[in-house]
């Protein structure tokens, strides 16, 4: 069962009060009159209420606190009253009226089987496939992607220069049915830090329901990572979250150079950087 943030966030909240602050009371009587709490600031609040009874005060924003959640209260009245306050997640360009979520699932591998997932989900797709994705090697995904091509679906590619090197990758495949490649170019010189495109998750323009959603997690479209691995995704139509994240996408093109069959010579850094060679199994 899929539940709206709002639903979540009223039934986690134990008391909020005007004052910009929220006050979790602790489960005891006072020790004094047996009273379950005291208002707060009281005379008997600060002489009977031990220091660890005592709520626990977190400032948080001046649009919050002024709903309280009542133990004991009917659900739907409560969460009526909390989905009329603003909501304490919004960001500067979040649009609460976009907020409703009818997909929004997690899958976990290998035990729900997200390689054939994935593929349905590319089958379905009616308009494009935006992918970001550190390592591309499993030939069903590829081959289902090159077949979305075929039926007139863009697709689209961001990868890591870390995936030419790997022997299995499918980006000449991909290429061949010419879907458009980038490849993450580091702006920075090399430094003992990281800096690739580790990113793992791909908008569908136009899918189940004829809406856009968006696939985001830890697995690469590998066979390790969709078969074997422990790896977790979720899949969302939250519009907001695909507008941010195509939005992004658009910026790592920006990023990244056009893949080239010659592109394939480019060193994991640069030409005088090599990668290290790695004695862990390969990714397939």
């Amino acid at each position: 069962m899929t539940y709206p943030i709002k639903t979540i966030m009223f039934a986690m909240l134990a008391c909020a009060s005007s004052s910009n602050s929220i006050y979790a009371v602790a489960n005891h009587s006072c020790p004094q009159c047996n009273k379950l709490q005291h208002e707060k600031n009281s005379d008997a609040y600060d002489k009977h209420m031990p220091q660890s009874t005592k709520p626990i005060t977190a400032h948080l924003p001046k649009n919050f606190g002024k709903t309280h959640f009542i133990v004991g209260a009917q659900t739907a009245q409560v969460q009526k009253e909390f989905n009329q306050q603003p909501d304490v997640l919004d960001s500067s360009n979040y649009n609460p009226e976009l907020s409703t979520s009818t997909i929004a699932h997690a899958y976990f591998s290998p035990d729900d089987g997200i390689e054939q997932l994935l593929i349905d989900l590319i089958k379905q797709e009616q308009k494009s496939i935006q992918i970001a994705v550190f390592l591309i090697t499993n030939g069903a995904i590829a081959e289902e992607l090159a077949n979305a091509k075929k039926r007139g679906v863009t697709v689209e590619l961001v990868t890591d220069q870390t995936c030419l090197h790997d022997k299995f990758n499918k980006i000449n495949v991909l290429h061949g049915e010419n879907i458009p490649i980038y490849i993450y170019q580091p702006s920075e010189k090399p430094t003992i830090f990281s800096n690739c495109m580790h990113h793992k998750f791909i908008i569908f323009g136009q899918n189940n329901g004829n809406q856009p959603l968006l696939w985001l997690g830890s697995s690469n479209l590998t066979k390790s990572a969709t078969r074997y691995n422990q790896e977790g995704c979720v899949l969302l139509d939250l519009p907001h979250l695909i507008t941010k994240f195509s939005d992004h996408f658009d910026q790592l093109k920006k990023r990244c150079i056009d893949y080239a069959p010659s592109t394939s010579a480019i060193s994991h850094k640069t030409a005088d950087h090599p990668p290290k060679k790695n004695k862990r199994k390969r990714n397939i």
